[in-house]
This record gives structure tokens, C-alpha cells and sequence, in this order.
């Protein structure tokens, strides 16, 4: 019966935890306290990990960082954009390689958001490891859902590393991480859940 009762009060008020049950008196009396004071243990971010869409090999006089995208990419980068917009978890903000192929696949994605989102483009992201990404977004700044656009196989090793989940990630390819904190200059002790593996519809 005990349990019965304090299931349902922290059923009926949210935002509070039961912390015990005792007789007053031949009353029993429930104890009930905000969890304002967990807080810190219950914030939550959400980073988003988008490797670049497809890109063109047709001019091998080209850079590997001044490639562009191909046609499928341009094609599969705004849908991907239209599918964050559509979800809960359209980003804040985006941090970008320098390559051309990634910026290319931003410019497309925030195009598709339901609004403008800001665009740090950094060199740091381009062909970076799983380290350097993470230097990379401890520095985003604020921001509950952060999207991150660069390049395997630093993303999907950074997958694993913080989500404990080795997937393989296609181009334009987004995973979706849940992460237990408060700042993202904490991510670097963080580990968390892949909430969705979101992948263009050619590669479902």
C-alpha cells in the first residue's frame, strides 16, 4: 500500500520525489520534497553528430578539403535538415568543418530548419579525432542541442567513445546522443545514450 501511495503522488505532482512515509498521531503522513536540489544530476544535452552528405570525386585536381557535394548530397543534406526541423530535437546551434562538402551540407540543413541557427565554421573539426572534436564542443558555449557536421572516422568513433554504440555512418547520416550535464565544457567526463540513428532513406 505504501508504495501504492507514493507511486501515485509522484505520479500526480511532478517535479517531486516521495522521501518516506510516516504515523502521526494514527495519521500516516507522506514526506515530500522537490528535486529541484537533483537538478544538476537531471540536465541533460543533447549532441547531434551529422557526418558531411555525399561528395563529389569527379575533379581529382581538387583538394580533399575543397570537394564539393555531389547531387545526392545536395539532395539528402536539406531532407535531413526537414527531418531535425520535424523532431524534437532541432539544434541551437552548429558547429561545422572548414571543408567545403561540410560547409555545403550546413548551409543546407540550417536552410531546411524552421529557423535561422548560427554557423561556426572551425578548422579544428576538419579530418579531427574524437579528442579534438571533444575540445571542439567543449568550447560551443550555450545551447541545449548542439549539432556538430564533419567527418568519419572521428564521428563515429566519437559515437562509440560517448554512447558506448559502434555504429557505422553513412554520409548524411545524424546520431542523436543524450547526454547527463549541465555544460558543455563537461563533456569530456560525460558519457551518455544513442537516443536515434537518423540515416537518409537510401541507407534505412
Amino acid at each position: 500500500v505504501r508504495r501504492r501511495e507514493e507511486d501515485w503522488l509522484e505520479g500526480r505532482l511532478p517535479g517531486v520525489m516521495v522521501h518516506r512515509a510516516v504515523r502521526l498521531g494514527g495519521l500516516r503522513t507522506i514526506s515530500i520534497s522537490s528535486i529541484a536540489h537533483s537538478r544538476r544530476s537531471l540536465a541533460m544535452k543533447t549532441l547531434l553528430l551529422m557526418r558531411h552528405a555525399k561528395s563529389s570525386w569527379d575533379d581529382s585536381s581538387l583538394d580533399d578539403h575543397e570537394r564539393p557535394l555531389n547531387a545526392r548530397g545536395r539532395r539528402d543534406a536539406p531532407v535531413m535538415g526537414e527531418r531535425l526541423a520535424e523532431s524534437r530535437f532541432a539544434p541551437d546551434r552548429v558547429l561545422c568543418s572548414t571543408a567545403k562538402r561540410a560547409r555545403e551540407t550546413a548551409e543546407l540543413v540550417i536552410e531546411a530548419l524552421a529557423h535561422t541557427r548560427p554557423l561556426d565554421v572551425r578548422e579544428g573539426i576538419y579530418h579531427a579525432t574524437p579528442r579534438e572534436l571533444i575540445a571542439a564542443i567543449t568550447e560551443a558555449g550555450a545551447g541545449e542541442r548542439l549539432l556538430v557536421i564533419g567527418h568519419n572516422p572521428g564521428l563515429s568513433e566519437l559515437v562509440e567513445l560517448l554512447a558506448n554504440d559502434n555504429r557505422q555512418m553513412p554520409t548524411a547520416a545524424i546520431a542523436i546522443i543524450e547526454l547527463p550535464m549541465e555544460e558543455w565544457s563537461e563533456i569530456g567526463n560525460a558519457r551518455g545514450r544513442l537516443v536515434e540513428l537518423m540515416k537518409p532513406k537510401d541507407e534505412d
